[in-house]
Protein backbone atom coordinates (compact mmCIF):
# COMPACT_ATOMS: atom_id res chain seq x y z
CA UNK A 1 0.00 0.00 0.00
CA UNK A 2 2.70 2.77 0.76
CA UNK A 3 4.57 2.06 -2.63
CA UNK A 4 1.55 2.07 -4.36
CA UNK A 5 0.80 5.48 -2.68
CA UNK A 6 4.24 6.69 -3.26
CA UNK A 7 4.28 5.54 -7.14
CA UNK A 8 0.87 7.94 -7.63
CA UNK A 9 2.36 10.60 -6.37
CA UNK A 10 5.38 10.88 -8.19
CA UNK A 11 3.00 10.80 -11.05
CA UNK A 12 1.13 12.64 -10.29
CA UNK A 13 3.96 15.28 -9.35
CA UNK A 14 5.74 14.61 -12.66
CA UNK A 15 1.99 15.37 -14.84
CA UNK A 16 1.99 18.71 -12.76
CA UNK A 17 5.43 19.48 -13.65
CA UNK A 18 4.61 18.39 -17.26
CA UNK A 19 1.69 20.94 -17.66
CA UNK A 20 3.26 24.12 -16.13
CA UNK A 21 6.16 23.48 -18.11
CA UNK A 22 4.48 23.12 -20.97
CA UNK A 23 4.22 26.49 -22.36
CA UNK A 24 7.39 27.50 -21.55
CA UNK A 25 9.29 24.57 -23.52
CA UNK A 26 7.18 25.25 -26.51
CA UNK A 27 8.03 28.94 -26.48
CA UNK A 28 11.53 28.48 -26.53
CA UNK A 29 13.59 27.44 -30.14
CA UNK A 30 16.77 28.29 -29.56
CA UNK A 31 18.59 25.15 -31.66
CA UNK A 32 18.48 23.81 -35.19
CA UNK A 33 18.55 20.28 -36.46
CA UNK A 34 19.90 18.42 -39.75
CA UNK A 35 18.23 15.62 -41.10
CA UNK A 36 18.32 13.15 -44.59
CA UNK A 37 18.75 9.82 -46.13
CA UNK A 38 21.87 7.33 -46.13
CA UNK A 39 22.09 5.70 -49.55
CA UNK A 40 24.40 2.97 -50.82
CA UNK A 41 26.12 3.59 -54.01
CA UNK A 42 23.49 2.07 -56.09
CA UNK A 43 21.00 4.62 -54.74
CA UNK A 44 19.35 2.18 -51.72
CA UNK A 45 18.86 3.11 -48.43
CA UNK A 46 21.39 2.15 -46.08
CA UNK A 47 19.99 0.52 -42.86
CA UNK A 48 22.10 0.78 -39.68
CA UNK A 49 24.59 3.36 -40.92
CA UNK A 50 26.65 5.22 -38.20
CA UNK A 51 26.46 9.01 -38.91
CA UNK A 52 28.48 11.73 -37.52
CA UNK A 53 28.45 15.17 -37.17
CA UNK A 54 31.26 17.43 -36.20
CA UNK A 55 30.63 20.87 -34.72
CA UNK A 56 33.66 22.39 -36.50
CA UNK A 57 34.23 25.16 -34.25
CA UNK A 58 33.92 23.49 -30.98
CA UNK A 59 34.81 19.89 -32.28
CA UNK A 60 31.67 19.00 -30.49
CA UNK A 61 30.82 15.89 -31.65
CA UNK A 62 26.98 14.01 -32.17
CA UNK A 63 26.29 10.54 -33.76
CA UNK A 64 22.53 9.01 -35.16
CA UNK A 65 22.25 5.72 -37.04
CA UNK A 66 19.88 5.53 -40.23
CA UNK A 67 16.41 3.72 -39.93
CA UNK A 68 15.41 1.05 -42.41
CA UNK A 69 14.50 3.55 -44.82
CA UNK A 70 18.27 5.29 -44.70
CA UNK A 71 16.88 7.96 -42.41
CA UNK A 72 18.61 9.85 -40.11
CA UNK A 73 18.28 12.77 -37.76
CA UNK A 74 19.85 14.92 -35.27
CA UNK A 75 18.13 17.42 -32.75
CA UNK A 76 19.66 19.87 -30.52
CA UNK A 77 22.32 21.16 -32.36
CA UNK A 78 23.95 24.48 -31.78
CA UNK A 79 23.29 26.93 -34.87
CA UNK A 80 25.55 28.15 -37.13
CA UNK A 81 28.43 25.75 -37.47
CA UNK A 82 30.03 25.21 -40.11
CA UNK A 83 29.87 21.30 -39.49
CA UNK A 84 30.79 18.01 -40.95
CA UNK A 85 29.27 14.70 -41.38
CA UNK A 86 30.33 11.55 -42.24
CA UNK A 87 28.54 7.66 -42.30
CA UNK A 88 29.97 4.23 -42.21
CA UNK A 89 28.30 1.31 -42.66
CA UNK A 90 29.88 -2.62 -43.27
CA UNK A 91 33.34 -1.27 -43.31
CA UNK A 92 32.75 1.46 -46.03
CA UNK A 93 32.53 5.41 -45.14
CA UNK A 94 31.48 8.09 -46.83
CA UNK A 95 33.41 10.96 -48.33
CA UNK A 96 33.44 14.18 -45.26
CA UNK A 97 30.61 16.65 -45.80
CA UNK A 98 31.86 19.99 -45.04
CA UNK A 99 30.93 23.32 -44.88
CA UNK A 100 27.58 23.11 -43.47
CA UNK A 101 25.69 25.37 -41.81
CA UNK A 102 22.43 25.29 -39.83
CA UNK A 103 19.46 27.36 -39.34
CA UNK A 104 17.55 28.11 -35.89
CA UNK A 105 14.76 26.64 -35.46
CA UNK A 106 14.94 24.71 -38.93
CA UNK A 107 15.75 21.52 -39.79
CA UNK A 108 18.20 21.29 -43.20
CA UNK A 109 18.19 18.30 -45.52
CA UNK A 110 21.93 16.94 -45.77
CA UNK A 111 22.18 13.10 -47.85
CA UNK A 112 25.11 11.41 -47.19
CA UNK A 113 26.13 8.42 -49.99
CA UNK A 114 28.93 5.54 -48.55
CA UNK A 115 30.64 4.06 -51.51
CA UNK A 116 33.01 1.23 -50.94
CA UNK A 117 35.26 2.25 -53.60
CA UNK A 118 35.95 5.13 -56.03
CA UNK A 119 33.90 5.55 -58.83
CA UNK A 120 34.45 7.90 -61.81
CA UNK A 121 30.52 8.86 -62.85
CA UNK A 122 30.10 10.46 -66.42
CA UNK A 123 28.73 13.55 -66.40
CA UNK A 124 24.99 13.70 -65.81
CA UNK A 125 22.52 16.81 -65.20
CA UNK A 126 20.18 17.44 -62.67
CA UNK A 127 17.23 19.95 -62.38
CA UNK A 128 14.30 20.95 -60.46
CA UNK A 129 11.32 22.63 -60.26
CA UNK A 130 11.83 25.76 -57.88
CA UNK A 131 8.18 25.76 -57.17
CA UNK A 132 8.82 21.63 -55.56
CA UNK A 133 7.38 21.31 -52.17
CA UNK A 134 10.05 21.44 -49.75
CA UNK A 135 9.90 19.09 -46.70
CA UNK A 136 11.71 21.08 -44.20
CA UNK A 137 9.75 24.14 -45.00
CA UNK A 138 7.40 25.66 -41.48
CA UNK A 139 5.87 28.56 -42.96
CA UNK A 140 6.79 32.39 -44.29
CA UNK A 141 9.70 33.63 -42.76
CA UNK A 142 13.61 34.12 -42.17
CA UNK A 143 16.68 33.20 -41.16
CA UNK A 144 19.79 35.46 -41.21
CA UNK A 145 22.68 33.84 -40.46
CA UNK A 146 25.99 35.43 -39.04
CA UNK A 147 27.03 36.43 -42.32
CA UNK A 148 23.70 37.81 -43.75
CA UNK A 149 23.61 39.40 -40.43
CA UNK A 150 27.16 41.26 -41.04
CA UNK A 151 26.15 41.75 -44.85
CA UNK A 152 22.98 43.68 -43.93
CA UNK A 153 23.41 47.77 -43.98
CA UNK A 154 21.89 49.50 -40.96
CA UNK A 155 22.77 53.08 -40.58
CA UNK A 156 22.05 53.02 -37.24
CA UNK A 157 22.99 49.40 -36.15
CA UNK A 158 19.64 48.79 -35.17
CA UNK A 159 18.17 45.45 -34.32
CA UNK A 160 14.64 46.97 -36.25
CA UNK A 161 16.69 47.25 -39.18
CA UNK A 162 17.78 43.71 -39.11
CA UNK A 163 14.12 42.30 -38.59
CA UNK A 164 12.99 44.26 -41.52
CA UNK A 165 15.08 42.25 -43.58
CA UNK A 166 11.60 39.82 -43.81
CA UNK A 167 9.70 40.73 -46.78
CA UNK A 168 6.71 40.88 -44.82
CA UNK A 169 7.94 42.92 -41.99
CA UNK A 170 7.56 47.00 -42.44
CA UNK A 171 8.74 49.29 -39.90
CA UNK A 172 6.38 51.99 -38.41
CA UNK A 173 7.41 55.54 -37.07
CA UNK A 174 10.72 55.35 -37.44
CA UNK A 175 12.08 58.64 -36.61
CA UNK A 176 14.69 59.50 -33.94
CA UNK A 177 17.08 57.93 -32.00
CA UNK A 178 16.48 54.04 -32.72
CA UNK A 179 14.32 53.04 -29.90
CA UNK A 180 11.76 54.50 -32.14
CA UNK A 181 10.92 51.87 -34.87
CA UNK A 182 7.97 49.65 -34.56
CA UNK A 183 8.15 46.46 -35.73
CA UNK A 184 5.05 45.49 -37.79
CA UNK A 185 4.15 42.22 -39.41
CA UNK A 186 1.45 41.73 -41.92
CA UNK A 187 -0.20 44.80 -40.52
CA UNK A 188 -0.71 43.44 -37.14
CA UNK A 189 -0.23 45.70 -34.38
CA UNK A 190 3.76 45.97 -33.39
CA UNK A 191 3.05 44.95 -29.54
CA UNK A 192 1.68 41.40 -31.01
CA UNK A 193 4.95 40.23 -31.34
CA UNK A 194 7.19 37.65 -29.80
CA UNK A 195 10.18 38.46 -29.26
CA UNK A 196 13.19 36.47 -27.92
CA UNK A 197 17.07 36.31 -26.93
CA UNK A 198 18.01 32.38 -26.81
CA UNK A 199 14.77 31.44 -25.43
CA UNK A 200 13.68 34.04 -23.14
CA UNK A 201 11.50 36.77 -23.91
CA UNK A 202 11.72 40.47 -23.71
CA UNK A 203 8.44 41.64 -24.85
CA UNK A 204 7.31 45.25 -22.94
CA UNK A 205 4.96 43.67 -20.60
CA UNK A 206 3.19 46.55 -19.65
CA UNK A 207 2.32 47.02 -23.59
CA UNK A 208 3.76 51.02 -23.10
CA UNK A 209 6.36 51.19 -25.73
CA UNK A 210 5.55 51.23 -29.24
CA UNK A 211 8.47 48.86 -30.52
CA UNK A 212 7.21 45.68 -28.35
CA UNK A 213 10.72 46.38 -26.05
CA UNK A 214 11.28 46.88 -22.41
CA UNK A 215 14.43 48.79 -23.75
CA UNK A 216 14.81 52.30 -24.99
CA UNK A 217 17.45 51.18 -27.71
CA UNK A 218 18.63 47.74 -28.52
CA UNK A 219 17.87 45.11 -26.43
CA UNK A 220 21.62 43.57 -27.14
CA UNK A 221 24.66 44.34 -29.21
CA UNK A 222 24.27 43.11 -32.61
CA UNK A 223 27.46 42.10 -32.41
CA UNK A 224 26.47 39.43 -30.91
CA UNK A 225 24.12 37.90 -32.87
CA UNK A 226 25.05 34.20 -34.07
CA UNK A 227 21.72 34.16 -35.97
CA UNK A 228 18.21 35.92 -35.96
CA UNK A 229 14.79 33.72 -36.88
CA UNK A 230 11.52 35.59 -38.12
CA UNK A 231 8.52 34.00 -38.39
CA UNK A 232 5.08 35.13 -39.48
CA UNK A 233 3.33 31.90 -40.43
CA UNK A 234 4.93 29.21 -38.43
CA UNK A 235 2.49 25.48 -38.92
CA UNK A 236 4.58 24.12 -35.81
CA UNK A 237 3.55 23.18 -32.36
CA UNK A 238 7.21 24.74 -30.89
CA UNK A 239 6.03 28.30 -31.44
CA UNK A 240 3.02 30.11 -29.95
CA UNK A 241 1.54 33.37 -27.92
CA UNK A 242 1.63 35.68 -30.86
CA UNK A 243 0.00 37.06 -33.62
CA UNK A 244 2.49 38.99 -35.53
CA UNK A 245 5.61 37.96 -35.73
CA UNK A 246 7.56 35.52 -33.58
CA UNK A 247 11.44 36.77 -33.33
CA UNK A 248 13.96 34.68 -31.84
CA UNK A 249 17.68 35.56 -31.27
CA UNK A 250 20.48 32.94 -30.42
CA UNK A 251 23.34 34.75 -29.22
CA UNK A 252 27.16 33.73 -30.06
CA UNK A 253 29.07 31.42 -28.16
CA UNK A 254 33.09 30.76 -27.72
CA UNK A 255 35.11 28.33 -29.64
CA UNK A 256 38.29 26.82 -29.34
CA UNK A 257 40.10 29.72 -31.01
CA UNK A 258 40.49 33.15 -29.03
CA UNK A 259 38.21 35.38 -31.28
CA UNK A 260 37.21 39.24 -30.70
CA UNK A 261 36.28 42.67 -32.26
CA UNK A 262 36.84 46.12 -31.45
CA UNK A 263 34.37 48.71 -33.05
CA UNK A 264 33.50 52.26 -33.17
CA UNK A 265 31.03 54.12 -35.26
CA UNK A 266 30.32 58.17 -35.06
CA UNK A 267 27.67 59.82 -37.05
CA UNK A 268 28.00 63.87 -37.07
CA UNK A 269 26.24 67.07 -38.50
CA UNK A 270 29.33 67.52 -40.67
CA UNK A 271 30.76 65.54 -43.30
CA UNK A 272 33.90 66.19 -45.48
CA UNK A 273 34.01 69.63 -43.78
CA UNK A 274 30.97 70.20 -44.44
CA UNK A 275 28.21 71.42 -42.03
CA UNK A 276 24.87 69.26 -42.53
CA UNK A 277 23.51 71.40 -40.06
CA UNK A 278 22.24 75.50 -40.45
CA UNK A 279 22.46 78.00 -37.69
CA UNK A 280 19.07 78.38 -34.83
CA UNK A 281 17.20 80.96 -36.94
CA UNK A 282 15.57 82.92 -33.35
CA UNK A 283 18.69 82.75 -32.09
CA UNK A 284 20.07 84.89 -34.88
CA UNK A 285 16.99 87.07 -35.02
CA UNK A 286 16.58 87.63 -31.22
CA UNK A 287 19.83 87.79 -29.67
CA UNK A 288 21.70 88.54 -33.20
CA UNK A 289 24.46 85.37 -32.11
CA UNK A 290 24.95 82.33 -34.16
CA UNK A 291 24.04 78.41 -32.73
CA UNK A 292 24.43 75.35 -34.55
CA UNK A 293 22.20 72.98 -33.03
CA UNK A 294 24.85 69.95 -32.23
CA UNK A 295 23.64 66.37 -33.58
CA UNK A 296 26.08 63.59 -32.61
CA UNK A 297 25.83 59.74 -32.28
CA UNK A 298 28.81 57.57 -31.48
CA UNK A 299 28.83 53.93 -30.58
CA UNK A 300 31.82 51.81 -29.19
CA UNK A 301 32.32 48.02 -27.61
CA UNK A 302 34.29 45.33 -27.55
CA UNK A 303 33.77 41.47 -28.13
CA UNK A 304 35.78 38.57 -26.89
CA UNK A 305 35.40 34.34 -27.36
CA UNK A 306 37.29 31.27 -26.56
CA UNK A 307 38.08 28.45 -24.71
CA UNK A 308 37.75 27.82 -20.82
CA UNK A 309 38.59 24.52 -21.94
CA UNK A 310 38.94 23.15 -25.03
CA UNK A 311 36.51 20.75 -26.55
CA UNK A 312 34.37 21.30 -23.34
CA UNK A 313 34.30 24.76 -22.04
CA UNK A 314 33.76 27.78 -23.83
CA UNK A 315 32.92 31.92 -23.04
CA UNK A 316 31.96 34.71 -24.82
CA UNK A 317 32.01 38.75 -23.76
CA UNK A 318 30.45 41.75 -24.92
CA UNK A 319 30.32 45.17 -23.99
CA UNK A 320 29.06 48.04 -26.14
CA UNK A 321 28.56 51.95 -25.17
CA UNK A 322 26.04 53.91 -27.08
CA UNK A 323 25.36 58.18 -27.00
CA UNK A 324 23.25 60.55 -28.15
CA UNK A 325 23.68 64.19 -28.28
CA UNK A 326 20.60 66.34 -29.85
CA UNK A 327 19.69 69.96 -29.57
CA UNK A 328 17.99 70.91 -26.87
CA UNK A 329 14.61 72.91 -27.20
CA UNK A 330 14.65 76.90 -27.64
CA UNK A 331 14.77 78.98 -24.96
CA UNK A 332 11.08 80.19 -24.63
CA UNK A 333 11.25 80.72 -21.11
CA UNK A 334 9.05 83.93 -21.01
CA UNK A 335 9.78 85.01 -17.61
CA UNK A 336 12.95 86.40 -15.69
CA UNK A 337 11.94 84.78 -13.12
CA UNK A 338 13.94 81.12 -14.06
CA UNK A 339 16.98 81.25 -11.43
CA UNK A 340 14.14 81.54 -9.36
CA UNK A 341 12.04 78.29 -10.24
CA UNK A 342 15.20 76.48 -10.15
CA UNK A 343 16.12 77.79 -6.35
CA UNK A 344 12.59 77.01 -5.25
CA UNK A 345 12.44 73.39 -6.93
CA UNK A 346 16.05 72.73 -5.10
CA UNK A 347 14.76 73.69 -2.05
CA UNK A 348 12.23 70.78 -2.21
CA UNK A 349 14.61 67.93 -2.96
CA UNK A 350 18.84 68.67 -3.37
CA UNK A 351 18.47 65.01 -4.42
CA UNK A 352 17.15 65.86 -8.03
CA UNK A 353 19.07 67.42 -10.64
CA UNK A 354 16.51 70.22 -12.05
CA UNK A 355 19.10 71.51 -14.53
CA UNK A 356 20.42 74.98 -15.75
CA UNK A 357 18.98 77.55 -17.61
CA UNK A 358 18.58 76.99 -20.98
CA UNK A 359 20.25 78.40 -23.68
CA UNK A 360 20.85 78.46 -27.42
CA UNK A 361 23.56 75.80 -26.96
CA UNK A 362 21.65 73.50 -24.50
CA UNK A 363 21.80 69.94 -26.10
CA UNK A 364 19.72 66.68 -24.55
CA UNK A 365 21.61 63.48 -23.86
CA UNK A 366 20.65 60.02 -24.53
CA UNK A 367 22.78 56.95 -23.33
CA UNK A 368 22.78 53.66 -23.17
CA UNK A 369 25.15 50.62 -21.88
CA UNK A 370 25.25 46.94 -22.80
CA UNK A 371 26.79 44.22 -21.00
CA UNK A 372 26.76 40.51 -22.17
CA UNK A 373 28.64 37.37 -20.57
CA UNK A 374 27.88 33.42 -22.40
CA UNK A 375 29.30 30.23 -20.80
CA UNK A 376 28.73 27.11 -22.96
CA UNK A 377 29.91 23.50 -21.63
CA UNK A 378 30.12 20.33 -23.81
CA UNK A 379 29.16 18.07 -21.28
CA UNK A 380 29.57 15.29 -23.64
CA UNK A 381 28.07 13.65 -27.16
CA UNK A 382 24.34 13.72 -25.41
CA UNK A 383 24.08 16.52 -23.15
CA UNK A 384 25.04 20.59 -23.40
CA UNK A 385 24.74 23.26 -20.99
CA UNK A 386 24.20 26.89 -21.80
CA UNK A 387 23.98 29.98 -19.91
CA UNK A 388 23.28 34.01 -20.67
CA UNK A 389 23.65 36.63 -18.14
CA UNK A 390 22.98 40.10 -19.46
CA UNK A 391 22.03 43.81 -18.85
CA UNK A 392 20.81 46.46 -20.94
CA UNK A 393 20.28 50.11 -19.34
CA UNK A 394 19.40 53.35 -20.76
CA UNK A 395 18.62 57.05 -19.87
CA UNK A 396 16.80 59.40 -22.34
CA UNK A 397 15.36 62.63 -21.59
CA UNK A 398 11.53 63.32 -21.26
CA UNK A 399 9.79 66.17 -22.77
CA UNK A 400 7.13 68.40 -20.95
CA UNK A 401 5.34 71.88 -21.00
CA UNK A 402 3.95 74.06 -18.95
CA UNK A 403 1.78 76.47 -20.40
CA UNK A 404 -0.29 77.76 -17.29
CA UNK A 405 0.12 82.06 -17.10
CA UNK A 406 0.05 81.30 -12.77
CA UNK A 407 2.50 78.86 -11.21
CA UNK A 408 2.38 78.21 -7.31
CA UNK A 409 5.98 78.83 -7.44
CA UNK A 410 6.27 82.19 -8.29
CA UNK A 411 4.17 84.11 -10.80
CA UNK A 412 4.89 83.79 -14.72
CA UNK A 413 3.53 85.87 -17.05
CA UNK A 414 3.30 84.36 -20.80
CA UNK A 415 3.45 80.71 -19.54
CA UNK A 416 6.32 78.33 -19.83
CA UNK A 417 6.75 76.21 -23.01
CA UNK A 418 9.91 74.27 -22.13
CA UNK A 419 11.84 73.60 -18.51
CA UNK A 420 15.84 73.52 -17.56
CA UNK A 421 18.53 71.86 -19.72
CA UNK A 422 16.22 71.81 -22.64
CA UNK A 423 14.11 68.70 -21.14
CA UNK A 424 11.54 68.11 -18.20
CA UNK A 425 12.91 64.56 -16.64
CA UNK A 426 15.40 61.76 -17.35
CA UNK A 427 14.14 58.81 -17.67
CA UNK A 428 15.88 55.59 -16.82
CA UNK A 429 15.40 51.79 -17.57
CA UNK A 430 17.58 48.68 -16.86
CA UNK A 431 16.94 45.30 -18.04
CA UNK A 432 18.36 42.02 -16.74
CA UNK A 433 18.03 39.03 -18.74
CA UNK A 434 18.71 35.52 -17.72
CA UNK A 435 18.80 32.04 -20.24
CA UNK A 436 19.87 28.97 -19.41
CA UNK A 437 19.37 25.83 -21.31
CA UNK A 438 20.18 22.10 -20.61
Amino acid sequence: MHKSFLKSLLTAALVVAAITLAPLSIAQVVTSGITGVVRAANGSAVNGASVVAVHTPTNATFRATSTAEGRFNFRGLPVGGPYTITASADGSNSPPITEITTELGTDITVNVTIRSDVVEMAKFEVTADRNALDGSAQGAGTVLTSERLAAKPTSERSLADLISATPLVTLRSTFGDREESQITAVGQNNRFNSIQIDGARINDQFGLNGTGLASFFNPLSVDTLEQLAVSISPYTVKQSGFTGASINAVTKSGTNKFKGSVYYNFTGDEISGIALRGENGRDRVVSNTKVVPKLERRTYGVTLGGPIIKDKVFFFLSYEDFESLSAGRDPRFSTAQEAQILARLAQYSSSIKWGNPVTGSTTNKAIDEKILAKVDWNINEKHRLSARYSTTEGEVPQFGSFANSTSNLVNVSGGITTSSDGHFYQQNRKEKSMAGQL
